[in-house]
């Protein structure tokens, strides 16, 4: 008589386990996709306002990233947002670092530090 090498209970236990960790997975990515289109989302909001009207100052580029920001709810201080519109070589430069939640699994969380650079040139 032959002995298969792989028997019944190995398969099903294979089968679990890979189960589970397809499981793990999607759960991962339901989890990070939701902060990760908030970021993008966020980043083309910055791309908007860095190619405003010429006329805008700094200032009020400055304080266009800072409502855009609390309007998604970014927590966002007022000082790690870089603006910079040189109208000589007309050019705008919005620099912004700031920290998002990534829940993971058992409860724990991740902090994400994102650092975004946005240039636009002003025709």
């Amino acid at each position: 008589m032959r002995i298969s090498r792989r028997e019944a209970g190995e398969i099903r236990v294979r089968t679990v386990i890979e189960v589970s960790l397809v499981l793990i997975v999607a759960y991962m990515v339901f989890q990070i996709a939701p902060v990760v289109a908030m970021r993008i989302n966020f980043l083309n909001q910055l791309e908007v306002i860095a190619n405003s009207p010429i006329q805008d100052t700094g200032a009020e580029l400055r304080q266009q990233v800072f409502d855009s920001a609390r309007d998604r709810g970014l927590v966002l201080r007022r000082e790690h947002i870089f603006v910079q519109r040189d109208r000589e070589l007309r050019k705008t430069i919005i620099d912004t670092t700031y920290q998002l939640e990534v829940p993971l699994l058992f409860g724990k969380s991740y902090r994400w530090t994102v650092k975004d650079h946005v240039e636009a040139l002003l025709l």
